[in-house]
Protein backbone atom coordinates (compact mmCIF):
# COMPACT_ATOMS: atom_id res chain seq x y z
CA UNK A 1 0.00 0.00 0.00
CA UNK A 2 0.86 3.66 -0.04
CA UNK A 3 1.66 6.00 2.80
CA UNK A 4 2.05 9.75 2.73
CA UNK A 5 0.26 13.05 3.05
CA UNK A 6 -2.85 14.21 1.26
CA UNK A 7 -3.70 17.88 1.76
CA UNK A 8 -5.92 18.02 -1.33
CA UNK A 9 -9.25 17.75 0.48
CA UNK A 10 -7.98 17.91 4.08
CA UNK A 11 -10.27 15.10 5.21
CA UNK A 12 -7.91 14.36 8.12
CA UNK A 13 -6.11 16.91 10.27
CA UNK A 14 -2.67 17.64 8.84
CA UNK A 15 -0.92 17.13 12.18
CA UNK A 16 -2.50 13.67 12.50
CA UNK A 17 -1.48 12.80 8.94
CA UNK A 18 2.10 13.89 9.59
CA UNK A 19 2.28 11.92 12.85
CA UNK A 20 0.97 8.75 11.16
CA UNK A 21 3.31 9.28 8.20
CA UNK A 22 6.35 9.54 10.49
CA UNK A 23 5.31 6.39 12.36
CA UNK A 24 4.79 4.47 9.11
CA UNK A 25 8.17 5.64 7.76
CA UNK A 26 9.90 4.55 10.97
CA UNK A 27 8.27 1.13 10.72
CA UNK A 28 9.31 0.77 7.07
CA UNK A 29 12.90 1.72 7.95
CA UNK A 30 12.97 -0.74 10.89
CA UNK A 31 11.61 -3.56 8.72
CA UNK A 32 13.70 -2.70 5.66
CA UNK A 33 10.65 -2.18 3.49
CA UNK A 34 10.46 0.11 0.48
CA UNK A 35 8.11 3.08 0.83
CA UNK A 36 5.50 3.89 -1.80
CA UNK A 37 4.32 7.45 -1.30
CA UNK A 38 0.95 9.04 -1.90
CA UNK A 39 1.44 12.81 -2.05
CA UNK A 40 -1.23 15.36 -2.92
CA UNK A 41 -0.64 19.07 -2.38
CA UNK A 42 1.99 18.21 0.26
CA UNK A 43 5.37 17.92 -1.49
CA UNK A 44 7.20 20.48 0.71
CA UNK A 45 6.03 18.73 3.88
CA UNK A 46 6.89 15.26 2.55
CA UNK A 47 10.34 16.40 1.44
CA UNK A 48 11.01 17.89 4.88
CA UNK A 49 10.04 14.65 6.62
CA UNK A 50 11.99 12.45 4.18
CA UNK A 51 15.07 14.61 4.75
CA UNK A 52 14.73 13.92 8.47
CA UNK A 53 13.93 10.19 8.34
CA UNK A 54 15.97 9.25 5.25
CA UNK A 55 14.30 5.97 4.27
CA UNK A 56 16.53 4.01 1.89
CA UNK A 57 13.92 3.21 -0.78
CA UNK A 58 11.16 5.59 -1.80
CA UNK A 59 8.82 5.59 -4.79
CA UNK A 60 6.63 8.61 -5.47
CA UNK A 61 3.39 7.01 -6.69
CA UNK A 62 1.90 8.80 -9.69
CA UNK A 63 4.31 11.71 -9.28
CA UNK A 64 2.60 15.10 -9.56
CA UNK A 65 5.25 17.43 -8.20
CA UNK A 66 7.33 19.97 -10.06
CA UNK A 67 10.73 19.54 -11.70
CA UNK A 68 12.79 20.69 -8.71
CA UNK A 69 10.92 18.25 -6.47
CA UNK A 70 11.51 15.47 -8.97
CA UNK A 71 15.21 16.27 -9.16
CA UNK A 72 15.38 16.34 -5.37
CA UNK A 73 13.93 12.81 -5.30
CA UNK A 74 16.13 11.45 -8.09
CA UNK A 75 19.29 12.91 -6.56
CA UNK A 76 18.57 10.89 -3.43
CA UNK A 77 18.15 7.70 -5.40
CA UNK A 78 14.38 7.70 -5.02
CA UNK A 79 12.04 6.55 -7.76
CA UNK A 80 9.15 8.21 -9.55
CA UNK A 81 6.18 6.44 -11.06
CA UNK A 82 4.06 7.84 -13.82
CA UNK A 83 0.82 7.18 -15.56
CA UNK A 84 0.32 9.35 -18.63
CA UNK A 85 3.49 11.46 -18.40
CA UNK A 86 3.10 15.01 -17.13
CA UNK A 87 5.15 17.89 -18.57
CA UNK A 88 7.56 17.44 -15.66
CA UNK A 89 8.03 13.73 -16.32
CA UNK A 90 8.39 14.30 -20.07
CA UNK A 91 11.11 16.87 -19.40
CA UNK A 92 12.92 14.57 -16.97
CA UNK A 93 12.80 11.63 -19.36
CA UNK A 94 14.27 13.75 -22.15
CA UNK A 95 16.96 15.06 -19.81
CA UNK A 96 17.79 12.01 -17.68
CA UNK A 97 16.42 8.96 -19.45
CA UNK A 98 14.44 6.23 -17.76
CA UNK A 99 16.54 5.52 -14.68
CA UNK A 100 14.49 5.55 -11.48
CA UNK A 101 11.22 5.67 -13.45
CA UNK A 102 8.40 3.16 -13.05
CA UNK A 103 5.15 3.09 -15.03
CA UNK A 104 1.70 2.45 -13.63
CA UNK A 105 -2.01 2.98 -13.87
CA UNK A 106 -4.14 4.21 -10.97
CA UNK A 107 -7.63 2.81 -10.94
CA UNK A 108 -10.21 4.24 -11.04
CA UNK A 109 -8.78 7.71 -11.66
CA UNK A 110 -5.95 7.47 -14.19
CA UNK A 111 -5.97 4.87 -16.96
CA UNK A 112 -8.17 2.56 -14.90
CA UNK A 113 -7.28 -0.73 -16.58
CA UNK A 114 -3.95 -2.31 -15.62
CA UNK A 115 -3.52 -3.27 -19.28
CA UNK A 116 -3.42 0.44 -20.06
CA UNK A 117 0.13 0.59 -18.74
CA UNK A 118 1.05 -0.27 -22.34
CA UNK A 119 -0.21 3.18 -23.34
CA UNK A 120 2.12 4.82 -20.79
CA UNK A 121 5.05 2.82 -22.17
CA UNK A 122 4.17 3.85 -25.74
CA UNK A 123 4.03 7.53 -24.76
CA UNK A 124 7.38 7.30 -22.99
CA UNK A 125 8.86 5.63 -26.06
CA UNK A 126 7.97 8.73 -28.09
CA UNK A 127 9.91 10.98 -25.68
CA UNK A 128 12.97 8.73 -25.50
CA UNK A 129 13.25 7.56 -29.10
CA UNK A 130 13.39 3.98 -27.79
CA UNK A 131 11.20 1.11 -28.87
CA UNK A 132 8.27 0.44 -26.52
CA UNK A 133 9.72 -2.99 -25.69
CA UNK A 134 12.94 -1.34 -24.47
CA UNK A 135 11.01 1.18 -22.36
CA UNK A 136 8.98 -1.67 -20.87
CA UNK A 137 12.13 -3.67 -20.11
CA UNK A 138 13.93 -0.77 -18.45
CA UNK A 139 11.00 0.39 -16.35
CA UNK A 140 10.31 -3.22 -15.31
CA UNK A 141 13.92 -3.57 -14.18
CA UNK A 142 13.58 -0.31 -12.23
CA UNK A 143 10.52 -1.74 -10.46
CA UNK A 144 12.35 -4.98 -9.67
CA UNK A 145 15.27 -3.02 -8.26
CA UNK A 146 13.00 -0.82 -6.16
CA UNK A 147 11.03 -3.71 -4.66
CA UNK A 148 14.11 -5.88 -3.96
CA UNK A 149 14.64 -6.46 -0.22
CA UNK A 150 16.66 -3.95 1.79
CA UNK A 151 19.41 -5.36 4.00
CA UNK A 152 18.78 -3.91 7.45
CA UNK A 153 21.55 -5.79 9.26
CA UNK A 154 23.98 -3.45 10.95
Amino acid sequence: GEIGLDFYRDLSPRAAQERAFREQLALAVDLGLPVVLHVRKAYPEVIKILDEVKPPKVLFHLFSGNKSQALWALERGYYISTGPPSKTVKSLVKQRGLSQLVVETDSPYVLPEPGSVRLVVERLAKYTGLEPEEVARRTFENAREFFAPVDTRK
